[in-house]
C-alpha cells in the first residue's frame, strides 16, 4: 500500500522553528492610482503641482475617494495637502518649495471601490530645489 511506502515525517528541532519569518505577497488589482508632479524650476520658492487620478477597470472612479499628499521637507518636517477633484476626475494640489533639498511627496488615496469594498493606494514622488 502507498501508506507503507510513504517517507516518515521529519521532526525539526525546536530551535529551527523559532527563527523569525517574513512573507512577501504580490497582488494585482484593477484599481489603479496614477500620480505625477510638475515643477518648472529647481530653485527655492518655486511651485510644485501634484496630480493624481484613480481608475478601476481603466474607467475613472466615482468621487467616493479621499486623496491627499504627505510632504516631507528637506529638514524632515512634514505637512499634509488635500488634493481636490476636478471636473475631469483629476485630483490636484500644490505647494511651494521653501528651502533647498529633496521634498518627498507621499500621495495617498482611500475610499470604496465600485463593489463597495474599501481600498487604500499610495505612491511616492519627489520634488526638489537647489
Amino acid at each position: 500500500m502507498l501508506a507503507d511506502k510513504a517517507p516518515a515525517a521529519i521532526a525539526l528541532p525546536a530551535e529551527v522553528s523559532s527563527f523569525p519569518r517574513s512573507r512577501l505577497a504580490h497582488a494585482r488589482s484593477n484599481l489603479r492610482l496614477d500620480a505625477w508632479r510638475v515643477q518648472e524650476a529647481l530653485k527655492p520658492g518655486v511651485a510644485v503641482a501634484l496630480y493624481a487620478s484613480l481608475s478601476e477597470y481603466n474607467v475613472p472612479m466615482e468621487p467616493r475617494v479621499s486623496v491627499w499628499a504627505e510632504v516631507t521637507r528637506p529638514d524632515q518636517s512634514t505637512f499634509s495637502v488635500p488634493l481636490a477633484r476636478g471636473a475631469d476626475g483629476i485630483y490636484t494640489a500644490g505647494f511651494l518649495t521653501t528651502a533647498g533639498g529633496v521634498y518627498t511627496c507621499r500621495l495617498c488615496a482611500d475610499g470604496y471601490a465600485s463593489e463597495g469594498t474599501p481600498f487604500t493606494r499610495e505612491k511616492t514622488l519627489t520634488a526638489g530645489s537647489i
